[in-house]
């Protein structure tokens, strides 16, 4: 219920076992695994690593896809349902429209993966490309055609014409994360990482939670802002902060 409500699914508005005593630690909203971002450190090292292995080895191809992801703040899903006419260069945009969704037939047993609605209206939306989001769908670009993967028009293609697989991203930057040293984490810790980037420069909480698809400002707040620098540099950017006022005071005092 915390994760429907802290992603706007549809229909979920409140979580009522939150009044339910009996292992009521379950429903806490504190989970190691979904509270980090990348720190500006990594995200260097990936996009170097990433550059690197492939000019020199054609070796993970998808990790172009993670950093899409950082500097977009796309999910998965809609990275995987992106088509280049979704892209415009020139205007420097990007329309999402539409998702990779996943389900279960429960009448055949069988895994269905298709494209379709993204998850909520408020997804629907259109994002304006940084010059390093360009770069990196630049790289992609690049990426399919060495390897001929130009068949189907979406960004992100596999050697046949099916749709790409979130899991296959995610196994292939797991490995990616250990060869370079870095910590592997979930291709939804992109996005994290995006707002938490853009938060911390001072970019406005709407502009923001405009680029996720949130429809409450609340969600990109409570959760998708990482705190990701530690007290000395907290301290820092305050004495920053107050320095201009401090030393205007004292001259006029």
């Amino acid at each position: 219920m915390e994760y429907a409500i802290a992603h706007e699914i549809e229909g979920a508005r409140a979580n009522f076992f939150r009044s339910v005593k009996i292992n009521e630690n379950l429903c806490s909203t504190e989970r190691t695994h979904r509270t980090d971002a990348w720190t500006n450190a990594e995200i260097i090292k990936m996009g170097k690593s990433s550059l690197k292995m492939w000019s020199e080895s054609k070796k993970y191809r998808y990790s172009a896809v993670y950093m899409i992801m950082i500097y977009t703040g796309c999910r998965i899903g809609e990275v995987l349902a992106l088509n280049w006419d979704d892209i415009d260069f020139h205007k420097k945009t990007l329309r999402v429209t539409k998702t990779v969704n996943r389900y279960t037939d429960y009448d055949t047993k069988r895994k269905i993966m298709e494209i379709g609605k993204p998850k909520t209206a408020g997804s629907n939306r259109v994002i304006m490309l940084t010059d390093e989001a360009i770069a990196w769908l630049r790289e992609m670009q690049k990426r399919n055609l060495q390897t001929g993967c130009c068949q189907t028009g979406r960004v992100v293609e596999t050697q046949g014409e099916q749709i790409t697989k979130p899991d296959v991203v995610n196994n292939s930057m797991k490995k990616f994360c250990r060869e370079i040293g870095v910590q592997y984490r979930s291709s939804h810790t992109c996005r994290r990482t995006y707002a938490t980037m853009l938060l911390e420069q001072g970019i406005p909480m709407p502009e923001v939670s405009a680029d996720l698809g949130h429809k409450n400002l609340s969600t990109t707040q409570n959760s998708y802002y990482k705190r990701r620098r530690d007290g000395e540099e907290q301290l820092q950017q305050k004495n920053a902060v107050f320095l201009s006022t401090a030393v205007h005071s004292r001259k006029n005092a």
